[in-house]
């Protein structure tokens, strides 16, 4: 195969791939990375240089399920060490005086209000608080509402969770599918209308109280459609649609029958195809940029799309990308759905819903696991007596 001043020869033998590419320092400094990435997982890689050839050899194969929480876990540990600085900042300016200690919380008198973010001290706690995720979300691009959702019903209001919504990917077949996007001009205006809930939390005590689902029912509240017209809309465009995906695995207890409407507020409505860039490390993407600026002789910010910079850096070096960025966990979709101008559930509908079919069945579990941990305790007393 030819393509201008790039040559490649790709061998598919059983398992493995073998592809070749004319040599430049940067497309060996990023398969040399991407070779050490995949080598970390358990996967056969290597690049090798031959006078003006690069060969790239990969084996194929499936990542664990441990090995991707490993990675996971590694990526969370990176962000926070790599933000330590602005953590120690916001911990040294009393951030954590906005949280509550469970002994503190008056359950009964829980009221949520939203608070978009607008000053640099909001913004400064919504990112102090994704550093507390256990799975590391995207950054929000492009259109974005970021937001603090507080509990007004306690003294100082303390912090619930946050949430943020941002412009949705453009290419998700069964999202176009479920909306009746059957051609370019409709899904172009649906997009429009549409955002993606990339970050929905809940932080301690409220976490252990299906917190998150609460505030996925937030997200998709008439105060999220007011604050999208506010920022974004016009006569005919309006806040319609939510997607969102699930953090790990196809089913999500965050979105999974949210009964606010007849067949739940958020609804599955199909899975990813494993796209991820989780593998890579922060070297092998900013190795990606340089290629593609290179190459492009045009900007490719690291805060864009990290999985179509992957995929243009992979064509650059005639490697079949689909075998290389395919390697994360399959999720499943969500869709929340407006049926008509304006059709989402108000605040106060969300709450009453949480506090009499949510927040029950929370206490009771928590009700239990005191009530087994006493037990354990007291047995493990008398074993050592």
């Amino acid at each position: 195969m030819h393509r201008s001043n790039l040559t490649a020869m790709s061998d598919e033998i059983e398992d493995k791939v073998v592809t070749s590419t004319r040599h430049s320092v940067l497309k060996e400094t990023f398969l040399r990375l991407v070779s050490q990435d995949l080598r970390s997982f358990g996967l056969g890689a290597r690049t090798v240089r031959r006078g003006s050839l690069l060969s790239f050899h990969f084996s194929l194969g499936e990542i664990s399920t441990s090995c991707r929480l490993e990675a996971i876990k590694r990526e969370q540990i990176r962000r926070v060490s790599a933000e330590s600085g602005f953590i120690n900042r916001m911990r040294a300016g009393g951030v954590t005086q906005l949280f509550i200690d469970e002994t503190r919380l008056n359950v009964n008198a829980i009221e949520p209000v939203i608070h978009f973010c607008r000053s640099p001290e909001e913004f400064a706690l919504f990112r102090y608080c994704r550093m507390l995720q256990s799975v590391p979300a995207p950054k929000l691009l492009y259109r974005q509402i970021a937001a603090l959702v507080r509990d007004h019903g306690q003294p100082g209001a303390p912090l619930m969770g946050i949430f943020g919504l941002s412009s949705p990917v453009y290419s998700m077949r069964c999202r176009d599918r479920a909306l009746g996007w059957s051609d370019t001009a409709r899904k172009e205006n649906g997009l429009k209308s549409s955002m993606q809930l990339n970050i929905c939390m809940a932080v301690p005590p409220y976490s252990s109280l299906r917190g998150a689902k609460l505030i996925a029912a937030i997200a998709a509240s008439t105060s999220s459609a007011a604050e999208f017209e506010r920022r974004y809309g016009n006569r005919t465009t309006h806040l319609e649609t939510i997607v969102t995906t699930t953090a790990t695995g196809i089913h999500s207890p965050i979105f999974n029958r949210i009964m606010l409407r007849r067949g739940g507020l958020y609804r599955r409505i199909g899975e990813t195809t494993g796209y991820s860039s989780i593998v890579f490390s922060r070297e092998t993407m900013h190795s990606a940029v340089a290629l593609v600026r290179k190459h492009d002789r045009q900007n490719a910010p690291d805060t864009d799309r990290s999985i179509r910079l992957l995929k243009r850096a992979l064509n650059l070096c005639c490697v079949p990308r689909e075998r290389i960025v395919r390697l994360g966990v399959v999720k499943g979709i969500y869709l929340a759905r407006a049926q008509s101008k304006g059709d989402w559930p108000s605040l106060g509908e969300i709450l009453e819903y949480w506090k009499v079919r949510e927040l029950p069945k929370a206490t009771a579990k928590l009700a239990r696991v005191t009530i087994q941990t006493s037990i354990d305790n007291c047995q493990h007393t008398a074993r050592q007596d």
